[in-house]
């Protein structure tokens, strides 16, 4: 946005430590003098030839956007990661860093696949810890949870004619996360292992999404997903629960490849709230318990 309204990069005349630098880097959140230099220049240029469609608008409808929330408030830090890098990436902490480090340098990740520098720094308004938020890249306090403040976000952007008054920021408060509700379960793509006495599971699903949490809210507490028994039997029913773990066992020792691993099993079938667990033998008479996925029948007591 900033070069179509005639901004060049800061070299050689300017430090580079601003946005318009000409690398990206951690920090970079205010403009420099030859941002604003440019700026002007691009105004009175447009002014001279009558042009200056900035200081009027023919817009037929106008358009919605807050005028009270910094931009951190509407994309979190999280979604700031995933709006960046793709789907299922969130914000970390380096190992040596405080949080409100993102202020200066956001860091995102990926399950396994490690961190990825984003040589940003997060948004203005992003939560950075406890009644924090970001503000020209450190992570300052907000003053209540009903007051308003008004902050400029172009400070060192004033052109020479008067522009609209900056906005009274709404402090932001802690919203605690809430869950949606359950996902329709489709018996038509249930999961069905082939065992004795197995049965058709649909999943469903809900994510803490209404409203997810901000500001340091709590997380929703609570299962993100169940299963739906379907009625019908599982077609093919060949193997018998112990079959099936001593099958998943043996994959499970060639993946780790530990030769402590027998490649063996069974279903930890004594008491009930453990049925649905495996046990996976190991030499020395040692064991380890891993959760047993899928659609299989609990044990019968008496």
């Amino acid at each position: 946005m900033s070069y179509t309204v005639g901004m060049r990069h800061d070299e050689p005349y300017c430090p580079s430590k601003h946005i318009m630098s000409s690398s990206l880097g951690p920090g970079k959140v205010t403009w420099s003098t030859c941002s604003l230099r440019d700026y002007h220049q691009f105004l009175q240029r447009l002014d001279a030839r009558g042009k200056n469609c900035l200081r009027v608008s023919n817009m037929p409808t106008k358009l919605t956007i807050p005028t009270n929330t910094k931009p951190g408030q509407i994309y979190d830090a999280n979604l700031q990661c995933e709006l960046m890098h793709g789907p299922g990436y969130q914000q970390v902490t380096p190992r040596q860093d405080a949080f409100d480090g993102i202020c200066y340098m956001m860091w995102c990740g990926q399950s396994s696949f490690g961190r990825i520098i984003t040589s940003h720094p997060a948004l203005e308004g992003t939560f950075c810890g406890p009644n924090k938020w970001c503000q020209l890249g450190r992570c300052v306090p907000w003053t209540g949870s009903q007051t308003s403040v008004t902050i400029s976000p172009t400070a060192n952007m004033k052109t020479p004619s008067p522009l609209t008054p900056a906005p009274a920021w709404t402090v932001p408060r802690k919203v605690d996360g809430g869950f949606s509700a359950w996902s329709t379960p489709n018996c038509n793509q249930c999961t069905c292992n082939p065992i004795i006495d197995g049965v058709g599971l649909a999943i469903s699903r809900r994510t803490c999404s209404n409203p997810y949490p901000a500001n340091g809210g709590e997380d929703c507490m609570g299962s993100t997903i169940r299963a739906i028994i379907c009625n019908k039997s599982c077609p093919k029913q060949l193997r018998t629960v112990d079959e099936y773990i001593t099958e998943k066992c043996t994959e499970h020792k060639k993946l780790k490849n530990d030769q402590d691993l027998t490649g063996s099993g069974n279903q930890l079938n004594r008491f009930p709230q453990r049925a649905c667990k495996k046990t996976i033998f190991q030499a020395n008479d040692s064991f380890t318990i891993h959760r047993l996925y899928g659609a299989r029948p609990a044990p019968k007591y008496a």
